[in-house]
């Protein structure tokens, strides 16, 4: 698939985006990765909460 690469303040973070935990247990914060642009969100307690200030970031 030939694209040009975005920056993450030209992506909308529409999708795909991987939400995984920091710990490798599995318990604690969350981090929204999009893998259109490889921008992280910051960390969030909830799946919910990390890819909501990701989408939130791509508004501003």
């Amino acid at each position: 698939m030939d694209r040009e690469e975005l920056l993450p303040g030209e992506c909308d973070h529409a999708g795909p985006v991987l939400i995984e935990p920091e710990d490798a247990d599995g318990k604690g914060n969350y981090r929204a990765n999009c893998l259109t642009c490889l921008a992280f969100g910051p960390p969030r307690a909830t799946h919910a909460d990390a890819l909501e200030v990701l989408l939130e970031r791509s508004r501003v």
